[in-house]
């Protein structure tokens, strides 16, 4: 009877026109600590903001003005983080440099073992090509930290307003990357929406494959079971059916199908194409080669240390000799592939994601940013925090204190 019911809701999902909404932030810091925001089908989509407007011709005065290049203030260093980690720092020091009037330079960040620079791939921050001293670097720009903070014009839009806005600067792919994107894309049906969907697993699963293998037969992927693993692990790995609830959710509220699917994990792509419980969904995705969670091991031989990590199978270089993982690419390759499917996710009409996740933080603050309103958004874990925050009621699915 269950199962007929399911059927009977999917086929009056899809007799109906899909419509996702996407409307203003009514008030100050609303979406701070938010899990999810669900507005109704027939919500209005707000008026141009005259806010954002305003604030980009300030930063384009700021940052793009090159005789104000003598007074830039540079970021300090940033270190061996991920794109996530890269532009979630740059916004602290982005909002002290604003609040002092001041350009904001940001040193050159190399993607190590390929010194490729992050800038190939973004716009830089600003056109200054001065760089300043060392002795001109101020540790304010990296630790400016005041809670739920937003300049004094922008007191009234709130801390995620003002968090949007800056990721929204930083995050500006350059010419060759909007190309790739528009191809990536070119795959989903033309005027349909669209969810986007992100599912980082790799180094998160330490090893573990939530979502397989299944053994050939697709009624194979009913066995799997995701309910006995540690909370510790599933804050941070999450299966693929953890995910698909909030999308059928999206799917019923809003008749929406096609499924951006963003992941690094092969068995969720696996998954994805041949399990018959999500076979009335359409999946993209872009091709590449994936490895799955248990690929993501590494053994130093010089320490005898074992550890899953994405980054260390990025970095590998000369360090290959001491790494199981088999990634053939290198960490630009991987950005480059990472700041495609973020573009597309902020497109997207609605998200599914993990708040708990840098990239799914930035795919719905680059998405409120390009579009001017906020879209449908189901985070699988936490709430919306700009950066670190503390769980602090005892849960896996608990309130940030940010």
């Amino acid at each position: 009877a269950g199962v007929l019911a399911f059927q009977r809701r999917i086929a009056a999902n899809a007799a109906r026109s899909p419509r996702v909404p996407c409307v203003a932030q009514n008030y100050p810091d609303e979406l701070v600590g938010l899990r999810e925001h669900v507005p109704p089908r027939d919500a209005p989509r707000p008026p141009p903001d005259a806010d954002a407007e305003k604030l980009r011709e300030r930063l384009h005065e700021l940052q793009d003005d090159v005789s104000k290049c003598a007074d830039a203030r540079a970021e300090t260093g940033i270190g061996r983080v991920g794109l996530g980690g890269v532009l979630k720092i740059l916004t602290l020091g982005f909002t002290w440099a604003f609040d002092q009037g001041k350009t904001y330079h940001v040193q050159d960040h190399q993607l190590t073992p390929s010194s490729r620079s992050l800038w190939e791939l973004l716009e830089p921050p600003s056109k200054c090509d001065r760089v300043p001293d060392e002795n001109e670097w101020d540790e304010h720009a990296t630790t400016f930290r005041r809670g739920k903070y937003a300049p004094p014009d922008y007191a009234h839009r709130g801390h995620f307003w003002w968090v949007a806005q800056l990721i929204g600067w930083l995050f500006r792919p350059k010419p060759d990357i909007l190309k790739a994107v528009d191809e990536a894309m070119a795959v989903l049906p033309k005027g349909e929406p669209f969810v986007g969907l992100h599912v980082r697993h790799g180094d998160k699963c330490r090893g573990e494959r939530p979502d397989g293998p299944s053994v050939g037969d697709p009624s194979s992927f009913l066995n799997l079971d995701d309910t006995g693993r540690p909370e510790d692990h599933r804050i941070e790995c999450g299966s693929f059916t953890e995910y698909m609830i909030h999308v059928q959710r999206l799917h019923d509220l809003y008749g929406v199908k096609n499924v951006w699917l963003a992941t690094d994990d092969a068995d969720v792509v696996d998954r994805a194409t041949r399990d018959p419980c999500y076979a009335h969904f359409d999946f993209y995705f872009l091709k590449y080669d994936r490895l799955t969670p248990d690929q993501y091991a590494y053994v130093d031989k010089k320490t005898g240390e074992e550890g899953y990590s994405l980054e260390e199978c990025q970095n590998a270089g000369s360090k290959k000799s001491r790494l199981k993982c088999p990634l053939e690419r290198d960490r630009f390759d991987e950005t480059r592939t990472m700041v495609v499917d973020l573009a597309i996710l902020a497109r997207a009409d609605a998200l599914v994601v993990s708040l708990w996740s840098n990239i799914g933080r930035l795919a719905l603050e680059v998405s409120v940013a390009e579009k001017g309103c906020v879209p449908p958004v189901i985070s699988r874990d936490v709430g919306w925090c700009s950066t670190d925050g503390q769980i602090h009621d005892g849960t896996i699915y608990g309130h940030l204190n940010c």
